[in-house]
């Protein structure tokens, strides 16, 4: 048993997310993940010095990022 405070804190974190993970599934380097967390535009959860991310958090960012396309017109002007 003698679980100590360090692994009581992590308790429900296996499926959070690393900086360098988000880092990797937006295809930008991690200094631009620490711009996003100072500017407070990426959730993120500290525990004690350590920083992780949800999933879901992760995919609403992206949703907010994301430039809906604009409808082409047809070369005739019909819709």
């Amino acid at each position: 048993m003698g679980g100590n405070a360090t692994d009581r804190s992590l308790e429900g974190t296996e499926g959070l997310l690393t900086k360098l993970e988000v880092a990797g599934i937006l295809r930008v380097r991690p200094k631009t993940i620490e711009r996003f967390m100072a500017q407070r535009e990426l959730p993120y959860i500290k525990i004690g010095r350590l920083v992780r991310f949800e999933r879901a958090g992760v995919e609403a960012f992206k949703r907010r990022l994301t430039v809906a396309a604009s409808p082409t017109p047809k070369p005739d002007g019909t819709d």
